[in-house]
């Protein structure tokens, strides 16, 4: 997979499998190791890790406006729902995976990175 740089682990949910990323490089882990929660859409469904486990939402409950990619869209869970953007407004630089490539939100638009700084968790989707 892509190497990886954040301050913080990184959880995305990928197909098969949770990655975090630890030291620079993508690890598979069966129980997520997140400050705060962490939330991914996955398929139909949105998912947060809470207590070291992936549940499956119905709504979102996050502190700060969180961004994940899926498919063409970008989306942001503003009041417990998630809604779609054509740009994306977030506080700090949100990394998303799609496919093969790492994209960052900046200044309202989607990137293309190869790597990317961060200080907080962000959501990450492909």
């Amino acid at each position: 997979m892509l190497r990886c740089r954040f301050v913080y682990p990184t959880v995305a949910l990928q197909v098969r499998g949770a990655y975090c990323c630890i030291a620079g490089s993508w690890s598979l882990l069966l129980h997520c190791r997140v400050v705060e929660p962490t939330v991914a859409l996955q398929g139909r469904g949105a998912y947060c890790c809470i207590a070291g486990s992936w549940s499956l939402l119905l709504h979102c409950r996050v502190v700060e406006p969180t961004v994940a990619l899926q498919g063409r869209g970008a989306y942001c869970c503003i009041a417990g729902s998630w809604s779609l953007l054509l740009h994306c407004r977030v506080v700090e630089p949100t990394v998303a995976l799609q496919g093969r490539g790492a994209y960052c939100c900046i200044a309202g638009s989607w990137s293309l990175l190869l790597h990317c700084g961060i200080k907080y968790p962000s959501v990450l989707q492909s």
